[in-house]
């Protein structure tokens, strides 16, 4: 049977299978909703309908990142298991999350960053890339950390080459220094498999997609693991900094310490931001942090304080 006689829910209802079907795959309506979902989700694959060279390889991807498992112990084959797990974190994934709270996602596009300075000025965008962020590390959208700067340069990366998602946070998030330049020759996916379809000559970028809450998973960059360990730190409370560079310490009298280290366990119910104008003054009065806990006024800006 080609991937053509199968439906989507058909095949999630595991009366059907998608395979690799080479240079003469048949177009799939529901191949290409599996495509468009895998996109969604930070791999890298045409979304044509045809399950071909790249929708084999982030299929395999995908399969390594949901079940542990090592690129050899994957068959690439859909069937209900994958469709499931692939609509578990379509449904929840940091890209929901980050369009949740963003009134207009068509801003999260690679020019209009590169052109603005919305990572100081615009808090809905700063902690929508926060929740990106930490919901791919941990698969939770209760996150703010000031990691819009680091997202912002690893898009403007001379590396940062993403054909079907160039103008998508999510592909800048997931994808960003991964792309390592490399001869045509050279060309294969982390099993040593040649990709398929690929041109034979010229430089290619690599593109292999993070295990989500591995920071050992092979070919995630330095800037990710910074990005995460930051977002870590504001929520799960290791050192407490605001993502301006400034530590933050709360003493038993209720005051705030610009400068020091504090180790208080810290969940996002605790997580508060105020502006950055605001913070300073307050610290130079001398405000209590229930004083500042209790702000409700100005947010711009991009400082965090935890109790």
């Amino acid at each position: 049977m080609a991937n053509s006689d199968y439906t989507y829910s058909q095949v999630k209802a595991g009366n059907g299978l998608y395979k690799y079907e080479g240079p003469s795959a048949s177009y799939s309506d529901g191949v290409k909703t599996m495509q468009t979902r895998l996109s969604n989700c930070g791999y890298i694959l045409s979304i044509d309908g045809y399950f071909a060279g790249s929708t084999r390889l982030a299929v395999r991807r995908f399969q390594q990142t949901i079940w542990g498992m090592t690129s050899s112990s994957v068959d690439g084959i859909v069937g209900s298991a994958t469709l499931i797990a692939l609509d578990a974190v379509y449904q929840s994934d940091a890209f929901k999350y980050g369009a949740s709270i963003c009134s207009d996602p068509s801003l999260w596009t690679k020019n209009t960053v590169a052109t603005s300075n919305w990572w100081n000025t615009t808090d809905k965008r700063i902690d929508a890339l926060a929740r990106l962020i930490f919901a791919e590390d941990n698969d939770n959208n209760n996150a703010r950390a000031g990691v819009a700067r680091v997202i912002y340069n690893r898009s403007s990366n001379s590396s940062y080459k993403n054909p079907s998602a160039s103008n998508k946070w999510m592909g800048v998030i997931t994808c960003a220094n991964q792309y390592s330049t490399v001869p045509a020759s050279a060309w294969t996916c982390d099993s040593g498999d040649a990709y398929d379809s690929w041109p034979s000559s010229g430089v290619q970028q690599r593109a292999l997609v993070p295990r989500r809450g591995k920071s050992s998973y092979p070919y995630i960059s330095s800037s990710w693991n910074n990005a995460v360990s930051l977002a870590k730190s504001l929520v799960n409370g290791d050192t407490i900094s605001t993502g301006l560079g400034y530590p933050i310490t709360y003493t038993s009298s209720g005051t705030v310490t610009v400068g020091g280290t504090a180790n208080r366990s810290m969940s996002s119910s605790h997580l508060h931001q105020i502006g950055y104008s605001k913070f300073l003054e307050w610290i130079a009065e001398g405000y209590s942090m229930t004083n500042i806990l209790n702000y409700t006024g100005e947010k711009s800006g991009n400082v965090f304080l935890v109790r």
